[in-house]
């Protein structure tokens, strides 16, 4: 025999089933929420890339006296330094994303009269004009670079710079994705 006492107890497993059903539905279905460190993660990515490739460039080789970076500086060898640099951002095996890295280089001095300038190293062919930052999220990488005088050397006829001093320079190059 059915009493009513039966009728409320189906009724509340029915709601509860439901209730169940219907909070797992909300829990799977909702986004994640993104945290300012996660959505910078690639860019530290890539800051990391452009050190390390930097870091490697700057290491002297045991039986040279100078560092390949310090070379490429003192005799304006660009194009080297673009092949080099190029060669180590973008060896890439196995990624999903193969989109090339693309990058700028600039070298910020003291000129002889004690005033900051910089000048264009290198400067990837997407870029156009004057503007430096042509990405949405451009990543900059910074190394110092140490100049000692010497009148043989390149870099000399490129930069407004006169005394007769060893100098240390900024090398920043900028990194961007397409």
């Amino acid at each position: 025999m059915v009493n009513e006492y039966g009728q409320l107890y189906t009724i509340e497993g029915v709601a509860a089933a439901f209730l169940m059903i219907f909070t797992t539905y909300i829990v799977l279905s909702t986004t994640a929420i993104l945290t300012p460190a996660d959505t910078h993660v690639i860019d530290m990515q890539l800051e990391q890339l452009g050190n390390d490739a930097l870091a490697m460039m700057d290491t002297p080789d045991p039986a040279a006296s100078t560092s390949d970076l310090e070379e490429y500086v003192r005799n304006w060898k660009n194009v080297t330094f673009r092949d080099d640099l190029d060669s180590y951002l973008n060896n890439v095996t196995d990624v999903a994303d193969t989109r090339p890295l693309n990058f700028a280089a600039y070298i910020n001095y003291r000129d002889s009269g004690g005033e900051i300038k910089s000048k264009e190293f290198y400067s990837s062919p997407q870029m156009t004009g004057t503007d430096r930052f042509v990405a949405a999220h451009p990543v900059t990488v910074t190394r110092w670079v140490y100049v000692p005088y010497d009148a043989g050397d390149d870099i000399w006829d490129h930069l407004e710079y006169e005394r007769l001093t060893n100098q240390v320079m900024l090398l920043e190059v900028t990194l961007w994705r397409d």
